[in-house]
């Protein structure tokens, strides 16, 4: 786990022990972590946990809900294109002893995901990263308010 802010640009630096194993020609994608796992925090909080890793259409049956069924449904069905519209293409590049991802700037807006300066939580998950928002993290966690209050970057 690691806590860290976007700068002015939206970039988060992943360090290299959080960044997961990729294929080399992966295309990475950003969605609401609870399509992947339940998320025991309040409803008002789903949205600000996320889900970076690659869609592997033969992995569609460890979902709760399919990015890869939702996309190729999308053109035919109201409620897939909903979804769809919560799908993210991420570009990474190499930073600095790990890599740079740019958040999107529609989620930082809503304050879905943090905005410069505002603490980013990064968590390893099963095939990939999560990102959280620092007040969904604190309200999943509670118990490590202590590391919370000595955090400085």
């Amino acid at each position: 786990m690691k806590i860290v802010k976007p700068d002015e640009a939206g970039r988060v630096r992943i360090p290299n022990g959080l960044i997961p194993n990729w294929s080399e020609n992966h295309s990475i994608f950003l969605f609401p972590l609870h399509w992947k796992r339940s998320v025991p925090v309040p409803n008002e909080y789903q949205m600000e946990a996320w889900l970076l890793c690659e869609i592997d259409k033969n992995q569609d049956s460890q979902w709760i809900v399919s990015p890869s069924q939702v996309r190729s449904r999308a053109g035919d069905e109201i409620s897939a294109s909903d979804l769809n519209a919560l799908i993210f293409d991420i570009k990474i590049e190499e930073h600095k002893n790990g890599m740079r991802i740019t958040l999107p700037k529609f989620l930082r807006e809503l304050g879905w995901l943090p905005s410069a300066g505002q603490v980013t939580v990064l968590k390893q998950e099963i095939n990939g990263l999560s990102i959280w928002t620092e007040k969904s993290f604190r309200h999943l966690f509670p118990s490590i308010a202590k590391y919370w209050d000595n955090y400085s970057d």
